[in-house]
């Protein structure tokens, strides 16, 4: 339902631009048609780019961060519930909101002595990234190299110098991509370029970057660097590094999120098709010529998000021209928020096996959770309805939205922490008989004094013999119960 949603809500915008469109296209062939001399024809042309440039300043780029972000989140639950297993690290949403693609790919990390190989214009590579170390990933053809800068610039290119060994008859071409860093995976696409070994040995290229996209200081970034068209084990690249951490693969697989799903969740839905179809619509509508590309991303929950949203901030390039004006090394940023309300829980899912899962809300009967946690409304009656509605509270010791995408019912989120109460019908872990039924407790071996560790007891008018509910002192007290209201043994 989520993901219908918003695609009709996206549906209404992007038909609000169109007719924009159509209403700037009519005033410009009027002034074609009406003016003696072309001033009026110029002037019209001018506002029109002038009014595109300011849609692309103004709110249609965070809707399609907005669109793009949700529809990426509702993939990633189904992701979990598809193939019954958490994801790595939630930082893969990047390439899945970006491109809708998920690196399935195994990178080994290794190091070895070696000489600099790469060098970057302009020169803004941190000195302490530029250990003398190095790689040779025989039999692999990929690899990857991670820098940090320390000055926020435009890149224009990278010099390399790469040692290739082939069986392939020559010219071997040579894929080297710009991506965002931060990831275990990779993630945000930035940028891409194509150089030509046209035999074996040592060659140096200056890999041009097409985008000259902005890069920014204390960032990470990979430069990946593959043979796409070759048998495997038919190219061994040995590359000499100025980073300091080194990673290959020989299962490079970036692999549609669709696919796997077996469902289109992000088909056309990508930011990279909406700003396509964007940058389309002006050059054949309004016949402007414009570029929009993604230089960053990030997700993440914090205190300005809170517990029931997920934040989503991104960067872009963008240049427009008009031919008569020219807008070219623009920059935007841009923050939205992306409810988790109606997303299935990832941590029942998966913890299940697929036979129950849990949808995030914060409503209990009229009052909302967070209400009730904030002003310390709670009682055994309140308990008893929340174990039965399913809704989820506010807990600063227990797992965020995303941190259940992941599995780390360890840690705990201050900001953002969730929990529920398990619900009747749900099998008891068998080695955890004793287990508190505050959800991140129950599949866990969790023994912070927010989930017991065996010291746990039942609640009169909420356990019974088919519902062995059990808390801890701390939800005790969180929730009001009453000392009378403890069952003892």
């Amino acid at each position: 339902m989520s993901v219908w949603k918003h695609q009709k809500a996206f549906f209404f915008t992007m038909l609000a631009v169109l007719m924009v469109s159509v209403a700037v296209l009519w005033f410009t062939k009027e002034a074609t048609l009406t003016s003696i001399n072309k001033v009026p024809v110029t002037r019209a042309r001018v506002l029109t780019a002038q009014s595109y440039v300011h849609m692309i300043q103004g709110s249609y780029l965070e809707r399609v961060m907005h669109f793009s972000g949700k529809r990426s989140l509702d993939a990633l639950v189904a992701y979990t519930n598809k193939t019954q297993s958490f994801v790595n690290n939630t930082c893969v949403a990047y390439g899945i909101a970006q491109r809708g693609e998920l690196d399935k790919s195994s990178w080994i990390t290794r190091s070895a002595a070696g000489e600099i190989f790469i060098n970057l214009t302009p020169d803004i590579t941190k000195p302490e990234t530029l250990s003398a170390t190095g790689i040779a990933f025989g039999n692999m053809t990929v690899l990857r190299q991670q820098f940090v800068v320390n000055e926020t610039r435009k890149i224009e290119r990278a010099d390399v110098h790469l040692n290739v060994i082939t069986n392939s008859d020559p010219p071997l071409q040579i894929i080297v991509e710009l991506w965002q860093g931060n990831c275990p995976q990779l993630s945000l696409k930035l940028d891409e370029a194509t150089i030509v070994a046209n035999g074996m040995g040592v060659i140096q290229r200056s890999v041009e970057f097409p985008r000259k996209i902005t890069i920014y200081n204390d960032s990470e970034y990979y430069l990946v660097f593959r043979a796409p068209n070759v048998s495997a084990g038919s190219v061994e690249i040995f590359l000499s590094n100025q980073g300091n951490n080194y990673s290959s693969t020989d299962t490079f697989n970036l692999t549609p999120i669709d696919s796997i799903l077996e469902e289109p969740i992000m088909e056309n839905s990508t930011i990279d098709d909406l700003l396509l179809e964007l940058t389309n619509l002006t050059q054949q509508d309004l016949h402007l010529q414009s570029n929009i590309s993604l230089n960053r991303m990030l997700i993440y929950q914090t205190n300005d998000t809170g517990p029931w949203m997920v934040g989503m901030s991104a960067g872009f390039d963008f240049s427009v021209n008009a031919t008569l004006a020219l807008w070219e090394n623009k920059t935007a940023q841009f923050n939205t928020s992306l409810e988790i309300e109606g997303l299935d829980d990832p941590l029942y899912m998966v913890s299940t096996g697929g036979s129950f899962t849990n949808i995030f809300t914060d409503t209990l009967g009229n009052d909302s959770t967070t209400t009730l946690t904030k002003n310390n409304q709670w009682n055994s009656t309140l308990l008893n309805a929340l174990a039965a509605q399913r809704s989820y509270v506010p807990e600063p010791h227990g797992p965020s939205f995303l941190m259940r995408l992941t599995n780390d019912t360890m840690g705990e989120s201050i900001c953002c922490g969730i929990e529920s109460m398990i619900f009747d019908g749900i099998p008891q872990p068998t080695d955890w008989a004793n287990a508190s039924y505050v959800d991140y407790c129950f599949w866990s071996t969790n023994d912070r004094n927010t989930c017991g560790s065996n010291k746990v007891a039942g609640i009169v008018g909420i356990t019974n013999a088919s519902y062995n509910y059990r808390i801890a002192s701390y939800h005790i007290l969180k929730y009001n119960i009453n000392a009378s209201e403890i069952m003892q043994g």
